[in-house]
C-alpha cells in the first residue's frame, strides 16, 4: 500500500464515522423537533396535554370497571369523541386493550394515561434507535422521511406504538433463534389488533412450527383473558363495530379511500383493504424462501390492509428496516434467516 493510499484510507475512516453519526443524530433530532411542534399544536388546539388515544383506552378501562358496555357509551361514562363514519363506537380495538387498561384506569388522578404514554414513548424510542444504530446509512433517510408520522404516533400514544415494537422484536428474535418468544409476541399482537395476524402467516410460511405453536397458545390465552375481563359478548360487539367501520368508514389515504376517489363503486372500494390482506398473505406464502422479502410484505400488508389509515400509521413500516440490521451476537455473521428448506438440507448459500 502506497503512502497516498494509506492517507486516503485514514481520511475515509473519520469521514465514514462522521457520516454514520449524522445519519443517527439528524433523524433523532428531526423526530424530537417534530414531536415538540406537533404536540404543542395539537395540545393547544384540544386544550388537553394528554395523548388522545391513551384517553380513549382509559375510558374503555373505566367502562369495564363500572360494569358498562365496552362498545357503547352509557350514562356517566367518560365522553369519547366519535367521528362518523370512520368510527361510531367509543373503541375500535379488540377487547384485550380495554382489559389491559382496567388496572391502569384504577390509578388515581388518571395516572394510567401517563404510565401508558411513558411506555409508548419508550417502545418507539427503543425501536427507532436500535435499528438506526445497526444500519444508520440505510435507516437514517427512512427515519427522516417518517419523522413527522413518528412524532404524531408519539403524541397519540396509540396501540400501534407497541405493534411497531412487536414487529421489530418478532424479526430480531427469530433471527437470534428465539422462535418461541417471537411466536408468542405475534399471537399477543394478533389478539390485540387482528391485523398483525399476517405475522403468524409469515411464521407459518417459513415453517417455524415452534413459533406457530407459541403464537396459538398466546392468542388463546389472550382471548380467554379478554373474555374474562370484558365478557364473552364483547367480541361479538367488536366484530359488529369493525364490520360497520370497514364497510362505511375509510380514510382518504387508505386503499378504499383511493379507490373511491378514482370512481370505484363504494361497495367495491370498501373491499380493497380486504383484497390487500388476501394478496399480501398470498405473497408472504409465495416468498417463504426469501425471509426478508416475505417479512417486508407481511409488514406492508399490516399497513395497507386497514380501511382506516392515518399519516401516523406509516411508522408501522419501520420494522422492514430491522431486516437490514445485524441481530446476531457476532458481528461477523450476516443478518439473515436461513430459509427452512436450506436449513433442512444442511446447505447454506
Amino acid at each position: 500500500m502506497t503512502p497516498m493510499s494509506t492517507s486516503a484510507s485514514g481520511l475515509a475512516r473519520p469521514a465514514g464515522r462522521l457520516l454514520r453519526l449524522l445519519a443517527i443524530v439528524l433523524p433523532i433530532s428531526a423526530i424530537v423537533v417534530a414531536f415538540i411542534v406537533y404536540y404543542g399544536s395539537v395540545a393547544s388546539a384540544a386544550h388537553d396535554l394528554r395523548p388522545p388515544d391513551a384517553v380513549t383506552y382509559l375510558a374503555a378501562g373505566e367502562r369495564l370497571n363500572a360494569g358498562h358496555a365496552l362498545y357503547r357509551l352509557s350514562p356517566g361514562d367518560r365522553p369519547v369523541v366519535l367521528e362518523p363514519p370512520y368510527w361510531t363506537v367509543p373503541l375500535l380495538s379488540p377487547p384485550l386493550i380495554a382489559v389491559v387498561w382496567r388496572p391502569l384506569a384504577s390509578l388515581p388522578a388518571g395516572a394510567g394515561v401517563w404510565v401508558w404514554w411513558a411506555l409508548s414513548v419508550a417502545s418507539v424510542a427503543w425501536t427507532v434507535v436500535t435499528v438506526l444504530l445497526r444500519r444508520p446509512l440505510l435507516a437514517g433517510p427512512a427515519a427522516l422521511l417518517l419523522c413527522v408520522p413518528i412524532a404524531g404516533q408519539l403524541q397519540a400514544a396509540n396501540l400501534d406504538c407497541f405493534i411497531l415494537l412487536g414487529g421489530v422484536l418478532c424479526w430480531s428474535l427469530v433471527n437470534r433463534g428465539h422462535e418461541t418468544a417471537a411466536g408468542a409476541i405475534a399471537g399477543v399482537l394478533t389478539v390485540a389488533k387482528l391485523i398483525p395476524a399476517v405475522l403468524v402467516v409469515w411464521l407459518i410460511a417459513s415453517r417455524r412450527w415452534d413459533s406457530v405453536r407459541a403464537a396459538a397458545i398466546a392468542a388463546v390465552a389472550c382471548m380467554l383473558l379478554s373474555m374474562v375481563g370484558a365478557g364473552v359478548n364483547a367480541w361479538g360487539d367488536y366484530f359488529a363495530a369493525i364490520r360497520s367501520t370497514s364497510m362505511l368508514g375509510f380514510t382518504s389515504i387508505s386503499l378504499a379511500g383511493v379507490a373511491a376517489r378514482v370512481g370505484v363503486p363504494l361497495t367495491w372500494a370498501a373491499a380493497a383493504p380486504f383484497a390487500a390482506d388476501v394478496l399480501g398473505c398470498g405473497l408472504v406464502l409465495i416468498l417463504a424462501r426469501r425471509a426478508r422479502a416475505s417479512f417486508a410484505v407481511a409488514i406492508t400488508t399490516m399497513v395497507l390492509g386497514s380501511p382506516v389509515i392515518h399519516f401516523t400509521t406509516f411508522p408501522l413500516l419501520w420494522p422492514i428496516g430491522a431486516t437490514l440490521a445485524t441481530w446476531q451476537r457476532s458481528s461477523a455473521v450476516t443478518s439473515r434467516i436461513v430459509p427452512w428448506s436450506v436449513r433442512v438440507s444442511g446447505k447454506r448459500t
